[in-house]
């Protein structure tokens, strides 16, 4: 929970980055430790985190944590509320990012297998 903390506090310094932002950085940060629980690994925290990352600045030309990147395939423009669009923080800036996570902690919980640390070969059966 401290390294998650500290993951979303690290948002920080990101341009344009909303309180709503820090909080979904951290709460992101526990759901990578989610994926790192069950699988025993990294690596799908760190295949999420690039497709999310290519998909908002690339795909969908929205702004991440606040930074806009040039050259992106689409060009998606905040409407609305920013609590609901995210506004210029982009989409992590959005409340909606809450149940996305939830969703998401589903899909890890249903879809990744559950691996056991440190079993031995007789204990695991």
């Amino acid at each position: 929970m401290i390294l998650s903390f500290l993951f979303g506090l690290g948002h920080n310094k990101n341009p344009g980055e909303s309180p709503i932002g820090l909080l979904s950085a951290g709460l992101v940060g526990m759901v990578f430790c989610l994926s790192l629980w069950r699988t025993g690994s990294l690596w799908w925290a760190i295949g999420f985190h690039a497709a999310w990352d290519w998909s908002q600045s690339f795909l969908y030309g929205v702004a991440d944590s606040g930074a806009m990147v040039q050259h992106h395939l689409l060009a998606a423009h905040p409407v609305g509320k920013p609590i609901l669009s995210g506004g210029a923080t982009g989409p992590e800036g959005s409340i909606y990012i809450v149940a996305v996570l939830g969703i998401v902690s589903l899909i890890i919980l249903v879809t990744l297998p559950n691996t056991h640390h440190g079993d031995t070969p007789e204990r695991s059966t």
